[in-house]
């Protein structure tokens, strides 16, 4: 592993524990035995920083949802196991979640969140498009497939992530 992947390794450390609003440059380093200076070899500025941090962030959600939809059987089971890996995800990456409702970052870092946020939208949309997709080539569903549908199923998925409710549902019933 080179010193750039080791610095994004420290920074999604360091921001699990602290959260972006306490994510200094200076802890990065630390974390490594390194000084500030060392991160601006290998990164622009923090902003630089968060950019990769997230890109490699949504590139491992992205990873680990399809590798869970890919291992189930059957449209029921793949949709279960989108909905329940994402309700994972969330509960293991709560700060990631929470760089999407603050104001405290910069202009620049918030646009390309905003992209990033489309990105992870059109991923889900076109995973649960899929599943359906499949469940009627399979004859599993009798229904024709359109984007409502999807939207509709997405809407319950990203409705379960609106206040605590993902922290007092029980799922294994």
């Amino acid at each position: 592993m080179g010193r750039r992947e080791e610095i994004l390794d420290s920074a999604l450390e360091q921001f699990n524990k602290y959260g972006i609003a306490k994510l200094t440059l200076e802890d990065i380093a630390r974390a490594l035995g390194l000084k500030k200076t060392a991160i601006y070899y290998y990164f622009k500025n923090k902003d630089d920083l968060l950019k990769e941090m997230i890109e490699r962030i949504i590139e491992n959600v992205k990873d680990e949802v399809t590798e869970t939809v890919d291992k189930a059987d059957g449209v029921k089971n793949k949709l279960r196991a989108f909905m329940l890996c994402k309700v994972s995800i969330m509960r293991k990456n709560g700060n990631l979640w929470e760089l999407f409702d603050k104001d405290y970052l910069p202009k620049r870092a918030k646009d390309f969140l905003m992209l990033k946020k489309g990105c992870i939208a059109e991923f889900d949309f076109s995973t649960i498009y899929k599943i359906i997709d499949d469940g009627i080539k399979e004859n599993k569903i009798e229904y024709r497939i359109n984007d409502s549908l999807v939207l509709m199923i997405m809407g319950v998925v990203y409705g379960i992530f609106i206040g605590n409710f993902v922290i007092n549902v029980n799922w294994n019933e």
